[in-house]
Parts: C-alpha cells; structure tokens; sequence
C-alpha cells in the first residue's frame, strides 16, 4: 500500500506538474512564432496582439513593432531589454501618429501633427534624454512613434519619437492587431 501511494504522490506532486510546465513553455513558443505578443510594458496598451509582418501601407493609429539603429539607443537608461534586434535590443512598440507628408513639430509644449497637439506629449525634464526637436513634413518612408500608455497619464513617460526622431519604414518588423 506505502509504495502505490508514493507513485500516486509522484505522479501528481512531480510528473503531473512538470508535464503542465512544459505543455505550457510549447504552447508560448508556438504562439510566439505564430506572431503572437502579450504587452506587459506601461508604455502601450497592456494585452496580446498579433504582429502581422506583412503590411503594405501604415496609417496613423497603426501599433507597430519596431527596431531602432543602434546609434538611436540610449546609453544612459535601464529600461532597455535584450532583445532579437541587430542593436542586441528589444523590438519597441508604439503607435504610428505621424506618416510621410505630416508636419511634425516639437516644442516646450510637447508634439504637433499637423498643427494638433498630441496630449502628454511634452518631453520630461527630469529624464537623460535628450529632446529631438523637429519643424518639419516627414519625408517619404519615416514614421513619428508614440506610446500612449496603458493610461493616458503614462504617455509622458513614452520612450518615443520625441526622444530619437521619426523612425524609417525599413525599422517596422510589423502591425499589432
């Protein structure tokens, strides 16, 4: 009776729990390669969106998944996570709120696309980061970044195109939906 009852305790206690373990690990691997990210960060939207990579034309309001060069990274900051990037970085995600034509214009007040403020969009003066400052239409292919926060308050705190500048079409590795 001592040992049917140590394998039934096995079983469940060990064997049961470690199968459910890597069941799990398998499921997240096949989501991941099937495009699938869940958004943890503050700096966007918290939930699971699917990166479609194969996109023929962004709009505003698109979320997009991004690489940024390495000579646009931070040196300064510990926000940055290792990621699948040539940079060695994580691949950035923000909302598209500016698109080739659009006059972009940075200021003490924040961001103007097309002459409209966007809210929270001032750069912060307690961060390491300098400001880049733009008066102008985007050129054809770049793109103005910005993260909306999971709140509207958090968009402040946005590592964002008002901190490296418009980002180019070829840095977009795809569109959340």
């Amino acid at each position: 009776m001592r040992l049917i009852f140590s394998r039934r305790r096995f079983i469940f206690g060990v064997v049961f729990p470690l199968s459910l373990l890597c069941l799990f690990y398998l499921l997240i691997g096949f989501a991941y390669s099937s495009g699938w990210r869940l958004n943890l960060s503050r700096s966007m939207p918290l939930g699971l969106y699917q990166i479609e990579p194969n996109f023929s034309r962004l709009q505003r309001g698109d979320l997009v998944v991004f690489c940024l060069p390495k000579n646009l990274l931070p040196t300064t900051v510990d926000f940055l996570q290792n990621g699948q990037c040539s940079s060695g970085a994580a691949p950035f995600f923000k909302s598209i709120v500016g698109i080739p034509g659009d006059h972009i214009e940075t200021g003490i007040l924040g961001v103007k696309v097309n002459g409209v403020l966007l809210t929270n969009s001032a750069c912060l003066e307690s961060v390491d980061l300098k400001c880049a400052y733009f008066n102008d239409a985007l050129p054809t292919s770049e793109y103005w970044v910005f993260g909306y926060g999971s709140n509207p308050s958090l968009a402040s705190h946005s590592f964002d195109s008002r901190y490296f500048g418009a980002i180019p079409a070829s840095s977009i590795l795809g569109v959340a939906r």
